[in-house]
């Protein structure tokens, strides 16, 4: 009987704490049809947040999942070991966080600083292990992960999955000295945490992201810039299928192997745990099914506590007007009314502080 560890990193901040738990769920479940009886393994989990969100990400996992995957660890031989960290207690965290306004004018308006996380994690941990398996929490898996854990990265920064065609050009455009034949997507990084902080690439990625560079993608496009081909080792789509506004890039879906891990990338409106998804879209139907283990109720998110609306409930004056012509289309008129005043209420409110500002800026 062998023993092998599988370090996991995931960088939230309190409203993801349902997709989070999603993924952390489909990770467990999706062990036992691949991996051999004859090995044990140890899961650590490993939640970066700033202080004030880790007891809400803690409290939700622990109400909404620990229950619910007991015999699964049981059959699959697996452990699992949660640590939840603070961002504060990074390093370079001061230094991003009082550069945060000048980087979140540059980048795509959906990011949020929360993007950056990532960075300062994978700085930290590299002082601790070896390995890590960083994913974005907007990711589903749905086969095993421990065939791509195993991959040899002894000589490389990371293993990582090439993006659109697309997405290389306009990098391209944007840095013409950039010398990589491809652009990679961020949300799946299989790190050497060793070389990574032998060659202190975390201070390089920061001082690029906070000097004038344009980075539309923060630090996805400073990790293109900074690692070069060479160390990385390129992977098959299947482990960060990227799912964009409702199609899969390339049709990863035709292939012969199916998706290892589902990657629902943009804007934030179209994720599939949200309450307008477009259930008729196999990925977002194929989402919610696994939503349905961690949230039984979640179809009908006004009859949850208050304490339950962590994410997909209305948050902005655009989620609400969103919501209102949603379940206006869906004949839920008492619901479509209701978030219409909230949305009108939210957007008087809106309108009286950027005139409140424009007053005072005169």
């Amino acid at each position: 009987m062998t023993n092998e560890k599988i370090n996991i990193l995931f960088c939230l901040d309190h409203r993801f704490s349902l997709p989070v738990t999603v993924l952390i769920d489909s990770l467990i479940r999706n062990c036992q049809q691949k991996d051999s009886a004859e090995t044990n393994y140890e899961m650590n989990i490993f939640l970066y947040s700033e202080r004030k969100y880790l007891s809400k990400i803690q409290n939700y996992i622990k109400s909404h999942l620990m229950s619910k995957i007991q015999s699964a660890l049981t059959d699959n031989k697996l452990s699992l070991n949660f640590h939840y960290c603070a961002m504060e207690d990074c390093s370079l965290f001061s230094k991003l966080a009082n550069a945060v306004d000048s980087i979140l004018a540059k980048v795509y308006k959906y990011l949020s600083f929360a993007t950056l996380y990532r960075l300062l994690a994978i700085d930290d941990l590299s002082k601790k292990i070896d390995k890590v398996l960083f994913l974005d929490v907007d990711i589903l898996c749905y086969g095993s992960i421990f065939e791509l854990y195993n991959i040899d990265v002894r000589d490389s920064y990371a293993a990582v999955v090439e993006d659109s065609r697309e997405s290389t050009d306009r990098f391209k455009q944007i840095f013409p000295e950039w010398s990589n034949k491809h652009y990679f997507n961020a949300g799946m990084l299989l790190v050497n945490l060793s070389l990574w902080h032998t060659d202190q690439i975390t201070k390089r990625l920061v001082d690029f992201i906070v000097s004038e560079k344009p980075l539309n993608f923060a630090d996805q496009d400073a990790l293109n810039y900074i690692l070069d081909d060479k160390h990385l080792i390129y992977l098959p789509k299947k482990y960060n299928a990227l799912i964009k506004i409702d199609k899969i890039w390339d049709k990863v879906s035709n292939n012969e192997e199916f998706p290892v891990l589902i990657h629902y990338a943009g804007y934030r409106r179209n994720k599939p745990w949200k309450p307008n998804t477009d259930l008729k879209n196999k990925w977002n139907y194929l989402y919610q099914s696994y939503m349905e283990h961690i949230e039984p109720n979640h179809k009908y998110w006004w009859a949850l506590k208050s304490s339950e609306k962590i994410l997909w409930s209305p948050e902005t004056e655009k989620d609400f007007k969103l919501m209102a012509i949603h379940s206006l289309k869906k004949f839920r008129i008492f619901t479509s009314v209701v978030c219409f005043v909230k949305y009108l209420y939210l957007k008087n409110i809106n309108y009286r502080n950027r005139y409140k500002d424009l007053r005072i800026s005169k």
